[in-house]
């Protein structure tokens, strides 16, 4: 879900709770060492939001949340911000790291540090630990 947050706020936000769950608190990151993503750089996004406009270095930044992930980014003095729980999230490296979210796809540009390294871990940790506790049966498993 693509939402711009520069009008009606407080709405956009809870719509994002509603998907993504609640922010962890101050405590919860700490115990957990769930810290805030490297800026990672935009190099596409599909489908494309930018009208074909080369767009300049635009950056993103993820934000880990109790059932999803909101990946924020700023374009044209407008804040905006991609949604999705974590059963619609799917993350692939290579020479960049692709972030499908839903209906988005998005590559990133990898920065050179090892902060991306253990954001990466968390991530999949954290979508592991919470699909493994939620009740969805996968289709090719056997119900008892």
């Amino acid at each position: 879900m693509l939402l711009k947050l520069n009008t009606e706020r407080p709405k956009k936000e809870k719509l994002l709770q509603e998907l993504t769950g609640d922010s962890y608190s101050f405590f919860e990151r700490i115990q957990n060492k769930i810290f805030g993503s490297p800026r990672y750089d935009i190099i596409s996004i599909e489908p494309d939001i930018f009208k074909e406009k080369p767009p300049g270095r635009i950056c993103a930044n993820l934000e880990i949340r109790k059932k999803g992930v909101v990946v924020y980014f700023r374009f044209n003095h407008d804040e905006y911000a991609i949604a999705t729980s974590f059963h619609q999230l799917t993350v692939m490296k290579g020479q960049n790291l692709v972030i499908q979210l839903n209906s988005h796809r998005l590559l990133l540009k990898i920065p050179k540090n090892n902060q991306h390294l253990t954001f990466a871990r968390n991530l999949i940790n954290l979508k592991a630990k919470f699909l493994e506790s939620s009740n969805i049966i996968p289709a090719n498993s056997k119900g008892t």
